[in-house]
């Protein structure tokens, strides 16, 4: 995984969960009353968090090489996320062999040095 979208992967996913978190503490802090202003704001805090979660998603999908459009797991929370972390990384370094061998997939394969 490139070590860049990781980073910043990592910060909006927290970020987007603690926002979400916090959602819930302010619709449960306007008590049985249900105040209609309470109830937005807990709605609109909520949004909030879950776009940046869903953002969070699109930067650790990028980072692992997959296809942005996997990013909508992140609507599945915690369960979501564990799905994106199951994926492949496409993005693994390439150990290059040394010395006079060719990859698959060369072609003209290189001249052979050691040939007399």
């Amino acid at each position: 995984m490139i070590a860049e979208y990781q980073k910043k992967a990592s910060g909006f996913l927290w970020l987007g969960f603690l926002v979400s978190a916090t959602s819930r503490v302010v619709s449960s802090s306007g008590g049985s009353s249900g105040n209609l202003t309470t109830v937005a704001c807990a709605i609109a805090v909520a949004i909030g968090g879950i776009a940046l979660f869903i953002y969070g998603s699109y930067l650790y999908c990028i980072g692992k090489g997959q296809s942005p459009w996997l990013c909508f797991f992140g609507f599945l929370g915690i369960i979501g996320l564990i799905v994106l972390f199951c994926l492949p990384d496409k993005n693994k370094k390439v150990i290059v062999p040394l010395g006079n061998q060719s990859l698959p997939g060369d072609w003209p394969p290189p001249p052979d040095v050691n040939a007399s």
